[in-house]
């Protein structure tokens, strides 16, 4: 929530450089540490917190400032350029740390990826952004009030709130897919670790796909897309629940890896359309916490279930919740019936203006 303020009081590419400064140094204390064999096992708790802080940070900045480089009727595209940028360095960055980390050792590969957050820092200095303070003139609120003050807005916005409530509830149903794959490998497929590698990669090379797709489709109607995706979703999840063999179940992840990129790119899309610049940062962060909220107790509530029912059984159940999302979206008309293009793009432009 704090975050969200900051965004939406400062300049975000400046949060963005920030964040990867702070991300630098953290990395490279942690690579010294570990070159000097100083390193406590506890410091990583520490550690952890600093980096996600700013990881958060610096994503809702991303989110928040992408509508004020690029017009409207482009955000789809841009949101999937920057999918598909993500989704092909977590393949290539993967292989070649692991490769690296076996040639070198996990400190030299650490101080790396320290080298890597200046070298973002870099890029982003280069990105034209003509900064305007949305700070009303000589009004002065409290932190708890402009956290208020974005609460306030969102409670108007009942397609935002059906939105929120979708992604809180669809959160809770992919929790299996974060969890129990080790458990659905080995113990309903006899599967082994390198099963478990090909099961994760599907669901990668789903996202990768997906990514591509809605860059090159460009869809304008978000809302039913957005809608169209969580049917996938669950369709993916059904065919996990219930293959026979790990063959079909590889199908299912590639299915599930497609369909949480054709939602989340129209969501995503959807909050920067009809969000003012002014409020995005704190929405963004209302909508990240509401998202994430529920993430712990579900993580947990799956690993008991699995082991009273089976890791099939919970996916099935994440089908029926995921199915529920898709009711609620399809029922809200304000949802399916959401619209990017160029007139879309100038009407939003002028509101802004305006306020």
């Amino acid at each position: 929530m704090i975050c969200g303020v900051w965004i939406d009081k400062w300049n975000r590419k400046w949060l963005m450089q920030i964040s990867d400064f702070i991300q630098a140094f953290t990395t490279g204390v942690f690579a010294v540490l570990l070159f000097v064999d100083v390193f406590e096992s506890q410091y990583i708790y520490f550690i952890t917190i600093i980096l996600s802080l700013c990881n958060n940070l610096f994503g809702i900045s991303n989110t928040s400032i992408l509508p004020e480089l690029v017009k409207k009727d482009l955000l789809i595209t841009a949101n999937s350029l920057l999918s598909t940028s993500q989704q092909v360095a977590r393949l290539v960055g993967s292989t070649v740390g692991g490769i690296l980390i076996a040639y070198t050792g996990e400190a030299t590969v650490i101080a790396i990826n320290a080298i890597t957050f200046f070298v973002s820092l870099a890029f982003i200095q280069f990105i034209r952004y003509d900064y305007t303070p949305n700070q009303q003139e000589g009004v002065k609120h409290s932190l708890i009030n402009d956290i208020v003050e974005g609460f306030t807005w969102l409670k108007k916005e009942r397609a935002l709130l059906t939105l929120i409530l979708i992604g809180m509830l669809s959160n809770v149903a992919l929790g299996p897919t974060n969890v129990l794959p080790p458990m659905l490998i080995k113990e309903d497929f006899n599967g082994t670790a390198a099963a478990l590698g090909v099961f994760d990669s599907f669901i990668g090379i789903g996202l990768l796909a997906g990514a591509v797709f809605v860059g090159i489709v460009s869809p304008k109607k978000i809302g039913m897309w957005f809608s169209f995706g969580l049917g996938m979703q669950s369709i993916g999840m059904f065919v996990i629940s219930f293959s026979p063999n790990l063959i079909s179940a590889n199908l299912g992840n590639l299915i599930l890896g497609i369909a949480i990129i054709i939602t989340n790119i129209p969501m995503s899309t959807f909050f920067q359309v009809m969000v003012p610049t002014n409020m995005r940062g704190r929405i963004n962060s209302i909508s990240s916490v509401s998202f994430n909220f529920s993430i712990p107790i579900t993580y947990g509530v799956v690993g008991i279930l699995a082991d009273k029912i089976g890791a099939q059984e919970v996916y099935a159940i994440g089908t029926a919740m995921l199915f529920i999302c898709v009711v609620l979206a399809f029922t809200n008309k304000e949802l399916v019936k959401s619209f990017i293009g160029a007139d879309e793009g100038k009407k939003q432009e002028q509101v802004e203006r305006n306020l």
